[in-house]
């Protein structure tokens, strides 16, 4: 239907999907919470205006979770806090351990700002601390 996608139940369906796809984890409707939408507007590296709305859902892992990483889609993640991923991008000299988990093993590494890609509305802070300011 028209529309439908910009319901939080559709929106949620979406990412039960994608969590599932990409790390294998699944969920329940119920576990997840809606914290807020969000849209984003910049330019892209060819000077283009690119536009995203991204959901947020916050969701609380339990020891039945498991991640599993099929190395297509998704190589790695960083199990990293809302407030250490904060820290490296507003003070770019600080470094923080992480667990980073991919497909063969799990293991702690020091990581940087210098080791996230750059991108086009700062994405990987402003996500952050919109998520940090809604969850307090």
């Amino acid at each position: 239907k028209k529309g439908e996608a910009n319901t939080p139940e559709t929106r949620l369906k979406g990412a039960i999907r994608e969590l599932n796809e990409e790390l294998g984890i699944v969920a329940n409707p119920d576990r997840f919470k809606y914290i807020t939408r969000r849209l984003n507007v910049g330019i892209s590296q060819k000077g283009n205006e690119r536009k995203s709305c991204c959901s947020i859902f916050s969701l609380e892992l339990n020891d039945s979770d498991r991640i599993n990483i099929d190395g297509q889609e998704v190589t790695a993640i960083y199990w990293i806090s809302l407030d250490d991923l904060l820290l490296l991008h507003s003070s770019p000299s600080k470094s923080i351990e992480a667990t980073r988990i991919d497909k063969e093993s799990s293991t702690e590494r020091a990581i940087s700002s210098s080791d996230f890609c750059p991108n086009y509305d700062d994405y990987l802070f402003t996500m952050p601390a919109t998520i940090s300011a809604l969850i307090k």
